[in-house]
């Protein structure tokens, strides 16, 4: 991530949390729990990530440098006797893709949709307020979605929203909801703030231009994250 020395008071904490693991871009505790064999609500719970999951709450966004704890997995033994087939199930827990669509502000109620996870395609409806929810793979890493009669397909890089204390989320979100504020490089430059400018203006909030609670707060609920 790049640095700036301008700051506001609510942004640019850093990574949080101790242990092992390093948080990659493109990394969330589900996908980070699916590869080491875990449920992701065993890491966020675990008492050497109390920390993490104080600063962070949203445990699928999180920061590239966070660190976690990854306990040793248990061994479990099952009685089996020999000479005859047994059938064992693994258990794996899906991670959820919530999507709302809107246009001009409003919901593009009850319009089909086309998503392609990692190549897998499958079909469906938005709801009566715009939106996908949709079981993923807790590794997907990518997502296209094409919605109603057109042929135009949206790109979706999973798990690549900073937390919002980040001048990197806030651009992030602004780039994801269309305000355009240039590049994602964590820096607080003129073209941040007026695509922050725009939010606030479209939101009705006060227009400063800064990444004040309000407008964080606004940004994450109308994000969805």
């Amino acid at each position: 991530m790049s640095s700036s020395s301008t700051t506001t008071p609510s942004t640019r904490k850093g990574p949080a949390g101790t242990g092992d693991y390093s948080v990659q871009q493109g990394d969330c505790l589900s996908s980070i729990a699916y590869l080491h064999g875990f449920f992701w609500e065993t890491l966020w719970n675990h008492g050497a990530n109390a920390g993490l999951k104080a600063v962070r709450r949203n445990p699928n966004v999180l920061l590239p440098g966070d660190r976690i704890t990854i306990p040793p997995l248990r061994k479990k033994t099952v009685p089996a006797a020999t000479g005859k087939r047994h059938k064992f199930q693994l258990l794996n827990a899906p991670a959820k893709l919530r999507l709302q669509f809107l246009e001009d502000g409003e919901p593009l109620k009850d319009e089909p949709y086309k998503l392609d996870i990692d190549g897998q395609l499958r079909t469906g409806t938005l709801d009566d307020k715009g939106r996908l929810v949709e079981s993923i793979p807790p590794n997907a890493s990518f997502a296209k979605i094409c919605i109603g009669e057109s042929d135009e397909w949206l790109e979706v890089d999973l798990g690549t929203v900073d937390p919002i204390s980040e001048i990197s989320g806030v651009q992030g979100r602004l780039n994801d909801l269309g305000f355009g504020p240039g590049p994602v490089d964590n820096i607080m430059g003129p073209k941040t703030r007026a695509a922050i400018a725009r939010f606030q203006r479209y939101y009705e909030l006060p227009v400063t231009g800064e990444p004040d609670q309000t407008t964080m707060d606004k940004l994450v609920q109308i994000h969805g994250c």
